[in-house]
């Protein structure tokens, strides 16, 4: 693998981290695992609890880059997130996962068919799963 600079306004860290992401989706797609449905793969910035690097929609795995990774700081606006994600939230149920949720968010969740269940060892975070109806 090519070393590459490390961008001028990012932590040494967060460049190395997004290169170790960006070669596992690349790694997923080389074993055929990027097709199946609902493959998430993300990663936790270091340092930062709270910003996360996710691959951009659309994008195929075999394409992610260190560069093209989106780093994600919800913080405060996981109501709003979630009135965007609608769509995909219909279209796809995708498993959510949500530390400290405002008012408000859980009834958001319910209205789409989510259930939220409390980790034991963490009663701040929030797992939401979508229960699927028979087709």
């Amino acid at each position: 693998m090519t070393a590459t600079a490390v961008p001028e306004r990012m932590a040494a860290e967060e460049w190395r981290t997004r290169c170790d992401l960006a070669a596992c989706y690349r790694l997923v797609d080389l074993f055929g695992w990027s097709d199946l449905i609902n493959t998430r793969i993300t990663a936790r910035v270091p340092g930062r609890n709270d910003h996360f690097l996710i691959n951009p929609y659309g994008m195929l795995y075999d394409e992610v880059t260190a560069s093209s990774l989106v780093k994600i700081d919800a913080e405060g606006h996981e109501h709003s997130v979630l009135l965007g994600m609608r769509q995909i939230m219909e279209r796809d149920h995708p498993i959510l996962i949500v530390e400290c949720p405002p008012p408000g968010t859980m009834t958001l969740l319910a209205g789409f068919g989510y259930e939220a269940m409390r980790y034991a060892s963490s009663p701040n975070v929030v797992f939401s799963t979508q229960a699927r109806a028979a087709r």
